[in-house]
This record gives structure tokens, C-alpha cells and sequence, in this order.
């Protein structure tokens, strides 16, 4: 019985010391334990944490794109007749598109680890980058000469 409740103890502080490391296969005593699921893993809150703050500075530029988008829709009146249409046509696509962004990073992302977290930030990341691009370049492209 008092080799029970130590080797017990014993297991209570091995689990304690690794609840917080991801380890999937421990040694305790003679017995061995693989594939331990700990209910917290340390990485996940770092990773939330930097997807808060990730999600925060994109939003932000989510909005100013909304903004360009808006000024653009105002200074239509200065684009050539001959490019109106396709200057409509692109600016719907562009708030299409940011829009979607909005909806990728607010609603749809969901947490699959690292390496998926690093994977949707370089594509996102890419994403409004071209977007930006394209709000830049549109009003410049089509203004009246």
C-alpha cells in the first residue's frame, strides 16, 4: 500500500513537471507511457495570442481598404467613358475581395498548429498585399488624362 501511494505521488509530480512540455513518451519508474495528451499545450495560447494580434493589424487594414474603396467609388466621375464600365467592374471585385479577406480572417480561420498558422499568414499576408496593390494602382490606371 505504501508502495503504492509513493509510485502514485511519484506519477502526480512526473505529470505536474510535463504538463507543460510536449512529450509524447515518458518513463515513470518501470512503466512506460505513451502518448500522453496533456489538456494544455503551451504552443496553442502562444499561437492564439499571436493570432489575436495578427487578426487585430489585419482588421485594421481591412478597414482601410474599405476607406480606398469608398474614395474610389466618389472619384468615379474622373475616370475616362471608355474605362467607367471595367473601372465599376473592378472596383466591385476589389470590395469583393477584401470582403472575403474580412470573412477569412474573422470567421473562417480555425487553429491546426503551427505549421498551418504559418502557411495561412504567408497567404493571407500575400492577399492583401496584392489587394492593396490593386486599390493603388485602379483610380491611376483609369483617371482622365
Amino acid at each position: 500500500m505504501k508502495n503504492l501511494i509513493l509510485f502514485l505521488g511519484a506519477i502526480l509530480v512526473q505529470f505536474a513537471a510535463l504538463s507543460t512540455t510536449n512529450i509524447s513518451e515518458i518513463n515513470i519508474g518501470n512503466c512506460e507511457v505513451n502518448s500522453l495528451v496533456f489538456l494544455q499545450d503551451p504552443t496553442s495560447k502562444v499561437q492564439t495570442d499571436e493570432y489575436k494580434i495578427y487578426r487585430t493589424e489585419q482588421e485594421k487594414k481591412i478597414f482601410e481598404n474599405d476607406k480606398i474603396i469608398a474614395n474610389l467609388k466618389t472619384k468615379k466621375n474622373q475616370v475616362k467613358k471608355e474605362k467607367l464600365t471595367n473601372y465599376e467592374t473592378k472596383i466591385n471585385e476589389l470590395e469583393k475581395k477584401n470582403n472575403e479577406l474580412r470573412k477569412k480572417i474573422i470567421v473562417n480561420y480555425k487553429d491546426q498548429g503551427v505549421n498551418k498558422w504559418e502557411s495561412f499568414k504567408k497567404e493571407f499576408n500575400h492577399d492583401m498585399d496584392e489587394l492593396g496593390q490593386s486599390l493603388k494602382n485602379l483610380f491611376k490606371d483609369n483617371v482622365k488624362e
